[in-house]
């Protein structure tokens, strides 16, 4: 192409170059003869090249606008996200410290009435050690309540001539540790409940909780 006389150029930038290398176009334009046909045509594909150039500038621009403004946007809802998020989680914080509080009284109490059975019928600390064999679970409540209500009436409310030869019946010492080992079972359980809910307040990564998971098995 080359030598044939065609002027052949791989992009615009080159055929800018080409055609601001040629001079003035008004000299060109005045001049009657001897002026090549490529050069009358250059002119106008100049100012396509230009007018294209200056379109495309224009759409970059426009389109970095547009890019800016949903930047923009999406750092307001990032940030209104958050917002909420930290709301929530406040809300868990405040809920789990009313939890804690509850379970902590509840084991309280439990401890408390364990401690005046234990008194009133004479038992050591160390012959409730096969409590710790029992199995922990969410029945332990109802279980923990039945024994309860029955030490209350059977031992802590006792005061008939007979209670001090009921204490020392055989089977009747086997209900009340066996009774207060299902008291036992119900502290360990609430004690449970209440770090599980403390790893689900302050713990916020599903990751994280799925680590301690296995690392509690």
């Amino acid at each position: 192409m080359w030598k044939m006389g065609v002027i052949v150029v791989e992009d615009k930038t080159q055929l800018l170059e080409w055609a601001e290398s040629l001079g003035s176009w008004e000299a060109a334009a005045e001049s009657p003869e001897g002026v090549p046909t490529e050069v009358s045509t250059v002119p106008s594909t100049l100012k396509a090249l230009r007018r294209d150039d200056s379109m495309g500038g224009t759409t970059l621009q426009n389109l970095r606008d547009k890019l800016q403004v949903l930047e923009r946007d999406k750092e307001a809802v990032m940030l209104e996200e958050q917002s909420k998020l930290e709301e929530v989680r406040q809300q868990l914080v405040r809920k789990h410290s009313q939890l804690e509080l509850s379970i902590q009284r509840t084991v309280d109490g439990l401890a408390s009435t364990t401690e005046q059975v234990r008194k009133r019928v004479g038992l050591t600390s160390e012959e409730l050690t096969e409590c710790s064999a029992m199995a922990v679970g969410s029945n332990n409540g109802r279980d923990a309540a039945l024994a309860v209500a029955w030490l209350k009436m059977h031992v802590l409310d006792q005061t008939g001539p007979n209670s001090s030869e009921q204490i020392k019946h055989q089977e009747y010492m086997a209900k009340v540790k066996r009774l207060l080992c299902a008291v036992s079972a119900e502290s360990k359980w609430l004690s449970q409940a209440a770090l599980a809910a403390k790893v689900m307040a302050h713990v916020t990564s599903p990751t994280q909780k799925k680590l301690l998971n296995l690392c509690y098995d």
